[in-house]
């Protein structure tokens, strides 16, 4: 496998790994909301640590993708890019990695609906959890 094929692969098994990823953080960010309602502070921090790392997780894959791409003569920023990037895959794992694109998509869109509902109940009713770092930390 030459080094640009490794490249390529590297890209779709983290695309992979966030989808995973983003359906856990979905999970946490539903759980957030519910301890939000009752106000568990002690719950809220933990879930608040879990949230982070798994952030941190996907925004280092995402880092190396836009390395991989620009290493392409692509740039993250132009939509269809990606979708260039991995029809370059061999073709047992292409479709896979294209369909797993489309879903992070959708992942990555449903997630921050999750995270503008518990942004507003944060605001509203504001707990003694650190949500609000997190969220600026990470742009939500």
């Amino acid at each position: 496998m030459t080094r640009s094929e490794q490249l390529v692969q590297l890209a779709g098994r983290d695309i992979e790994l966030d989808c995973t990823d983003y359906q856990g953080l979905q999970r946490l960010m539903q759980a957030l909301y519910e301890q939000l309602l009752v106000r568990n502070s002690a719950q809220i921090e933990s879930l608040n640590q879990q949230i982070t790392v798994l952030v941190e997780f996907i925004r280092a894959r995402a880092e190396r993708r836009s390395k991989i791409l620009t290493a392409f003569g692509l740039s993250p920023s132009v939509p269809g890019a990606m979708e260039k990037l991995l029809i370059h895959c061999p073709l047992p794992n292409r479709s896979s990695y294209l369909q797993c694109w489309s879903e992070l998509e959708k992942l990555i869109q449903h997630t921050k609906s999750l995270c503008l509902l518990t942004h507003w109940l944060v605001k509203r009713f504001p707990p003694k959890a650190t949500l609000g770092r997190i969220y600026k930390k990470y742009g939500f």
